[in-house]
């Protein structure tokens, strides 16, 4: 991920655009993967700790933020469910809070957050809460 106004190569073939990381507008999951595409990419995936250090440092006091991770709709309310990008990229790096993924109370959370709890690991909600975003696009 190539930082566009920055000098950090995190992983290639990706950039992060901190101008198309809307933190201070509050949107659905949805809606946020809409205004990536719009941009020409999609909410950032992360891949290791490094990109995900940078994203934590990207989004500094800011509140839960959208990334690109979703369970692509499937109806178990498991742990084990089948999460993906929507970048299309595989899902071979997490970063959860301790005991999430949960659909918490049985209610279906098919998103990913980033910079739950005190740790700023990773939450799953429901797609329709107004959160920050953050995307990132290949060139």
């Amino acid at each position: 991920m190539h930082v566009l106004g920055h000098t950090d190569v995190i992983r290639d073939g990706s950039s992060l655009d901190p101008a198309a990381s809307d933190l201070k507008r509050l949107r659905s999951w949805t809606e946020a993967e809409r205004h990536c595409q719009s941009l020409g990419g999609h909410l950032a995936s992360v891949h290791s700790w490094k990109e995900s250090r940078f994203l934590e440092t990207l989004t500094v006091g800011s509140p839960l933020t959208w990334i690109g991770g979703n369970d692509g709709g499937w109806p178990e309310l498991t742990k084990d469910r089948s999460w993906s990008w929507t970048d299309g990229s595989g899902f071979n790096y997490h970063e959860w809070d301790e005991g999430e993924p949960n659909n918490y109370n049985g209610v279906r959370e098919p998103c990913i957050q980033m910079n739950a709890g005190d740790q700023h690991r990773w939450n799953d909600d429901v797609c329709e809460k107004n959160c920050a975003s953050v995307c990132s696009r290949n060139h």
